[in-house]
């Protein structure tokens, strides 16, 4: 990373705690007049956000195991959960849209037309369904999601920022 994106960085960090907007002047870009400098500068941008990413990911994973299942930890205006290890599919998609199709379309248009089986509201569909059509496999790595501290559960909203939450057996 240049001198120069570090430095922009540190003033965008600083600029954007205090709510302001980041100009062009701000980052001192105002002074670049060739084109090729200002891609290039946009480029080493894009090439260390995608590589800040992958740290937050990689990050966030390990917040999650030490937080365990139940766990949150409160940061900024946003409360992070630990999320289950487990993730469930469909296996059988096209046995789930001809179901569904019998039992609520009758006409040329199939659920799976309009509606991935991945994203149907399991809660609606019997176990027997689910158990046929799904399989939950394992996550190779917990994560977090990420949920804003008025939508999260009341137990949570009395955390402090960097206060943790973690489930009691």
């Amino acid at each position: 990373m240049s001198a120069d994106t570090l430095r922009m960085i540190d003033v965008v960090k600083r600029v954007h705690t205090e709510g302001e907007p980041v100009t062009t002047i701000d980052l001192d870009l105002d002074r670049i007049d060739d084109l090729e400098e200002a891609i290039a500068v946009l480029r080493d941008a894009q090439r260390h956000a995608a590589a800040a990413h992958i740290v937050a990911n990689v990050a966030g994973a390990r917040v999650a195991q030490l937080l365990g299942d139940g766990g949150a930890v409160r940061i900024g205006d946003d409360i992070w959960r630990y999320t289950h290890e487990s993730v469930e599919t469909c296996i059988d998609p096209v046995a789930v849209a001809d179901l569904l199709t019998r039992m609520i379309i009758d006409g040329d248009l199939t659920v799976i037309d309009i509606v991935n089986p991945n994203s149907v509201k399991r809660g609606a569909i019997s176990g027997a369904v689910r158990d046929t059509f799904f399989e939950r496999t394992k996550r190779a790595e917990p994560q977090l999601s990420k949920t804003p501290i008025d939508r999260a559960p009341k137990f949570l909203q009395t955390l402090t920022d960097g206060e943790t939450h973690t489930a009691t057996v």
